[in-house]
């Protein structure tokens, strides 16, 4: 199993049978497996505005799409057979308000990111018990970590999302506004149907101990 790596640089887009496309295809899954299948377009989105272009692009060309964040699914949900693979791997940037006990965080970004940042000011979210689990799949599917028996399941601690829905268009969804999303998203898993590309989280005093396993 190869260890995972912080990505830098930019995202791009390759279709099937061009140059570099499988080796980008199974880059996604933190496994070494090939399931076989190979989605007909890749896109790797950079920012909220690739995602939407890219989400437009799949609807003109009528490909269904598939969504990828951290690509720790040992399933690899999001291999699939045609249609658009939407990689989200470089997308994932935090932002932590301090006096709110509040953080923005991009479906990207790994729980042991997220988890050294909250420690610097005595802050702490019920993150995966893997450092370089993405922030995306975790949280639609719940989110059980560490500090989840005190603080719950991340998703519970998850007071609204910025969601990009099937015609293009950036919503956001909190418990008034948007509220099916809102809860839909609360464990919908990789069947949720739109584009989650921020997260609005609560934020809790930080335990005396936190415990993580890393391989980074």
């Amino acid at each position: 199993m190869a260890i995972p790596t912080r990505r830098t640089g930019r995202g791009v887009t390759l279709r099937r049978g061009e140059a570099g496309f499988d080796e980008l295809v199974l880059d996604t899954s933190f496994n070494a497996r090939d399931p076989g299948r190979r989605p007909q377009i890749i896109v790797q989105a950079n920012n909220v505005f690739e995602v939407i272009a890219a989400v437009k692009q799949a609807t003109t060309d009528n490909l269904p799409i598939s969504v990828c964040s951290g690509g720790h699914s040992w399933n690899q949900n999001h291999l699939r057979e045609g249609g658009m693979l939407l990689h989200l791997g470089y997308m994932n940037r935090i932002e932590v308000d301090v006096a709110k006990r509040r953080a923005i965080v991009e479906p990207a970004a790994w729980c042991g990111d997220l988890d050294a940042r909250l420690k610097q000011h005595g802050l702490f979210f019920p993150v995966g018990h893997v450092a370089d689990i993405g922030l995306g799949g975790f949280l639609l599917q719940g989110g059980f970590g560490y500090g989840s028996r005190k603080f719950g399941l991340g998703c519970e601690s998850v007071v609204g999302i910025d969601v990009v829905l099937a015609d293009g268009r950036l919503v956001h969804a909190n418990a008034e506004e948007n509220a099916d999303l809102y809860w839909a998203a609360r464990g919908a898993g990789p069947g949720f149907f739109a584009v989650v590309v921020r997260f609005h989280l609560r934020l809790h005093a930080r335990p005396k101990v936190v415990a993580m396993q890393s391989q980074i």
